[in-house]
């Protein structure tokens, strides 16, 4: 891995007029020194972690205001693969038990027609669910919609915890989100269906996220895509994790039109375990060391 500082955040309004005080500057501190940071190029879960933030620090600068330095490691091509881990694991959010958890950016909600269907899923949805806006934290606007639930090992088709969740009629509403999006010609919408599954083992609790992320989805073949890339991770839940041990956190697919395709695993520690475009995720990681990191 490849090490250099950097700033993580500055006190003052960020780009979205929220404003950032000393007192967040310190909880992210906090959460760093616990848990690891995984950052993705503009924030992209379709693609590999670039690299994590291991240690942060707050300092004063000359105009009064508190920036947070970050110790960054980039990985690099020798890190992917390796079975030894670090004993500090990355930072993740895992689902309350038995809640449907929604996540979508606020930009929805500047859109009236899209804000209204957002609302209506939120009011049809019968089962416990909570729902969160939230500014997308990238240069380039992607909107995003998120489902988040937590199922508990053994495997025993974790599909069936998501429809019971969201139910009938907030299925048709997220078909119906779906297509109000294609017809404002949107582009690069995704929508996040993320598993958090629990297992006990040795008497400690571990998770694994596994997340089917669609980009710009076919409302009509939603629902036996969904199924189908739900069965491709029971699969390789089973035969990855519990056959051959791997030590796995993070499992990701992603869905294309009709395809479905493996994208990457993680360690728990963030590190990528399995690439499938290992070619190019090592160009941008060569990029990145050679023309950013200076």
């Amino acid at each position: 891995m490849k090490k250099i500082k950097q700033e993580i955040m500055r006190t003052g309004e960020d780009r979205h007029g929220d404003i950032i005080d000393k007192k967040l500057l310190k909880r992210i501190i906090q959460q760093v020194k616990r848990k690891d940071m995984l950052s993705h190029i503009e924030h992209d879960f379709r693609n590999p972690p670039i690299g994590k933030t291991i240690n942060a620090s707050l300092k004063r600068i000359k105009d009064g205001s508190y920036i947070v330095r970050g110790e960054f490691c980039l990985f690099e091509e020798n890190d992917i693969e390796q079975i030894e881990i670090s004993k500090k694991e990355i930072a993740r959010k895992i689902a309350k038990e038995n809640i449907l958890e929604i996540s979508v950016d606020r930009n929805f909600i500047i859109d009236n027609e899209i804000n209204e269907l957002v609302n209506k899923l939120d009011s049809t949805i019968s089962a416990n669910h909570e729902i969160h806006f939230e500014w997308k934290k990238s240069l380039e606007f992607s909107p995003e919609l998120i489902f988040n639930i937590l199922c508990f090992f053994p495997i025993v088709q974790i599909s069936s915890g998501f429809f019971t969740q969201i139910g009938v009629e907030g299925f048709e509403c997220l078909k119906n989100i779906i297509k109000k999006f294609k017809e404002k010609k949107v582009s690069d919408f995704q929508v996040h269906f993320k598993i958090d599954v629990k297992m006990i083992g040795n008497g400690k609790e571990e998770y694994i996220e596994c997340l089917v992320i669609f980009t710009d989805p076919n409302e009509n073949l939603l629902e036996n895509l969904l199924l189908k890339a739900f069965e491709s991770l029971e699969e390789k839940l089973k035969n990855d994790l519990f056959i051959s041990k791997k030590p796995v956190s993070k499992i990701v697919y992603n869905v294309m039109g009709n395809k479905i395709k493996f994208e990457y695993t993680l360690r728990p520690d963030g590190v990528p375990l399995e690439v499938a475009n290992r070619d190019e995720y090592i160009r941008i990681l060569n990029f990145i060391a050679k023309n950013l990191l200076k």
